[in-house]
């Protein structure tokens, strides 16, 4: 018979185990032993995994979840990797030396198993905002750009002594 005070018992060893497996998450990326591992297994594996069960499930609600996921996460590496923290990590993690613990825990945001998790709050909030306003002048640019170089393919392939 399931009462109040099993409950309560039920709440309290998964709220430790929870605290527990946390603080030795916190521990582990502190002294920066397996940092990136950890980071890339939170964000890209569990994700992957997550997004291949999406993709053969019926449920459109999972596809376009896992979806927005890829989006956020394409903005976020991108931001990273036109930030200092990209070109010189070592030197930002010797003076932030929690960067990979805060990587780690928004990763952890964005994956969370509700409707409204990090992902679909920052897809909505700002990604999605800015695409809508700027889609037609990169869409234009990709249209230019793709034609020029069709263009300049042509124009060397055909001109080409070799």
């Amino acid at each position: 018979m399931f009462t109040i005070l099993n409950f309560s018992k039920y709440l309290y060893n998964v709220l430790c185990n929870f605290s527990g497996s946390l603080g030795l998450i916190a521990l582990y990326l502190e002294f920066r032993i397996g940092q990136q591992l950890l980071c890339n297994i939170l964000g890209v594996l569990y994700p992957a995994c997550c997004s291949m069960k999406a993709l053969e499930s019926k449920k459109e609600e999972d596809k376009i979840k896992w979806l927005t996921y890829w989006v956020v996460i394409g903005v976020f590496k991108i931001v990273e990797l036109f930030t200092i923290v990209e070109f010189f990590p070592n030197f930002i993690l010797h003076w932030f030396s929690v960067y990979c613990l805060f990587k780690c825990a928004f990763y952890i945001w964005l994956t969370i198993p509700i409707e409204k998790n990090g992902s679909t709050f920052l897809y909505h909030r700002a990604i999605r905002p800015v695409f809508q306003r700027y889609h037609k002048s990169v869409e234009n640019f990709i249209s230019f750009a793709y034609q020029d170089t069709g263009t300049v393919v042509t124009i060397n392939y055909l001109y080409d002594d070799c």
